[in-house]
């Protein structure tokens, strides 16, 4: 009896694209654990997770963009078993979301989850002039205290101390302003105060921030 077979490309694809797949699994899941772990979270910390992650999503589409005309194609055959067309339907599912997502969208969470828990307002700060002021951050963010409420030293710490944690971070910095009015129109003279990154980076206590200042109208900037 012949032995069943199947042409080298579409071997070749089959191998390349579970390998891919797995470990875009596993360092989605080492993403979901670093930056949300809503659900709990693993003792797996992965370096430059978000960036491995993005990469292992580039290279699948590129093998999409080769198995995907093949299955349509000269495999189109398979695709009349249900299993192989629930595969081909995830994976078109897994490569199309991936393509619209944005990099910082696991930063962004991680702050606002962290803001939540506290009964904390975050959103983002779009405002031109004060963006150019903080030298156009990557991540801009007004934080808020809910009405009636005042902000502490925890509370302005634990953000700040977050995103010094993160891989890559050259710079975070602080305004605090007393009003609306100043925050939309600061003054065009004001100099940040530079404070060494390592500030930030010797505990992720909360509850502390070496030398913050709470005096309105502070401006400060740590950098590595």
């Amino acid at each position: 009896m012949a032995r069943p077979y199947q042409p080298s490309l579409l071997r070749l694809l089959h191998g390349a694209m579970a390998a891919v797949v797995v470990l875009c699994w596993f360092t989605g899941v080492g993403l979901y654990s670093q930056f949300d772990g809503r659900w709990g979270r693993l003792s797996l910390r992965i370096p430059d997770v978000i960036d491995l992650h993005g990469s292992l999503g580039v290279a699948l589409v590129l093998i999409s963009c080769l198995f995907v005309p093949y299955a349509f194609t000269l495999g189109r055959w398979r695709l009349a078993q249900f299993s192989n067309a629930v595969a081909l339907g995830a994976l078109l599912l897994a490569v199309g979301s991936g393509l619209l997502m944005d990099e910082d969208w696991p930063r962004r969470g991680e702050l606002h989850h962290w803001a939540s828990q506290r009964g904390l307002l975050l959103e983002e700060e779009d405002h031109p002039r004060l963006l150019a002021l903080l030298d156009q951050p990557r991540l801009a963010l007004l934080l808020t205290a809910a009405p009636n409420g005042q902000l502490s030293a925890a509370d302005l710490a634990g953000p700040l101390m977050v995103m010094a944690s993160w891989e890559r971070t050259q710079a975070v910095g602080l305004l605090l302003t007393p009003d609306v009015r100043r925050r939309s129109h600061p003054s065009a003279d004001l100099e940040p105060e530079a404070r060494p990154l390592g500030d930030l980076q010797e505990s992720r206590d909360s509850a502390r921030c070496p030398l913050l200042k709470l005096t309105p109208g502070a401006f400060i900037r740590w950098r590595a």
